[in-house]
């Protein structure tokens, strides 16, 4: 009896409520319908590519460039792919008087998985690369 009572109850609540549950067809076959999953959302990237640098313009390595690359296994083809998919970090940029513009190019993930920022500097007939960083490992380089 006391369980009666308690279906009745919960029946009662649950047509008050609009919580009916659905009525199936029976001439239709039982199907159980799996909602999909929500989208993740998206990493919050910049939405535009640096259009600065020419992806394939030639490029000078300097010195230091060549170090840190060597140092922190960064080859050429990844410092194209940072100017084909990367955006400008206009914090870590600079324009002093009298040099050439230097410009912190970053990706988010690259090919091999790994976030970079390349330091361009954009002179007038010629395009440097001056340092490259990993951003998310230390590398003990002895680049002078």
């Amino acid at each position: 009896m006391k369980y009666k009572f308690y279906i009745v109850f919960l029946l009662l609540i649950l047509s008050i409520s609009g919580c009916n549950p659905p009525v199936r067809n029976p001439s239709e076959p039982a199907t159980t319908a799996i909602a999909p999953l929500p989208a993740e959302p998206a990493a919050a990237a910049p939405a535009d590519h640096q259009t600065l640098i020419d992806p394939d313009t030639k490029l000078i390595y300097t010195k230091h460039a060549r170090c840190r690359m060597s140092c922190r296994h960064i080859s050429e083809a990844d410092i194209r792919e940072v100017l084909r998919e990367g955006h400008i970090n206009e914090a870590k940029s600079k324009q002093e008087p009298g040099r050439c513009p230097a410009y912190a190019v970053e990706d988010e993930r690259n090919s091999d998985h790994i976030r970079l920022r390349i330091v361009f500097a954009k002179c007038d007939t010629e395009i440097k690369v001056v340092t490259c960083i990993d951003r998310d490992d230390e590398f003990a380089c002895d680049c002078k």
